[in-house]
């Protein structure tokens, strides 16, 4: 370009029709910056459960081999609520899973399906990438 020569700017497209305003340009700020918070949030609800069904398991076992005793208030207020957390999840799988007799599979079930819950999510987003629904 020439020494002095005024640059003439055009405006973005998003088509041949219509041009890219600032007000869509926020629109769509926006709506990314809301996707990247729900996107956020649904994988922390997933990796906080996954934690505390881990804990969950470690306190029952810990309880059940006589290291941590109950009535400790400190030590029975977190076994209550990880039991309060977990059990509902805990429950709808032992209805399906077989009697295994002592034997507990339903944390390992419920870790499994938190994990392809992850791996989903992580799908849908890079789906959503690739797609250009989602910048």
């Amino acid at each position: 370009m020439p020494q002095g020569a005024v640059q003439v700017k055009r405006p973005l497209r998003l088509s041949r029709r219509f041009p890219v305003t600032r007000l869509r340009r926020r629109f769509w700020r926006d709506r990314l910056m809301f996707l990247d918070v729900v996107f956020f949030l649904a994988s922390a609800v997933l990796d906080l459960l996954w934690w505390a069904v881990l804990l969950a398991v470690i306190v029952q076992l810990l309880i059940q081999f006589g290291v941590l005793d109950t009535r400790n208030r400190l030590v029975w207020t977190v076994s209550d609520f990880l039991y309060r957390v977990t059990e509902p999840l805990f429950g709808r799988i032992r209805r399906v899973l077989p009697n295994f007799g002592p034997l507990d599979l339903s944390p390992l079930v419920v870790l499994l399906l938190i994990t392809a819950g992850q791996i989903l999510l992580g799908a849908i987003r890079n789906s959503l990438l690739r797609g250009g629904m989602y910048f």
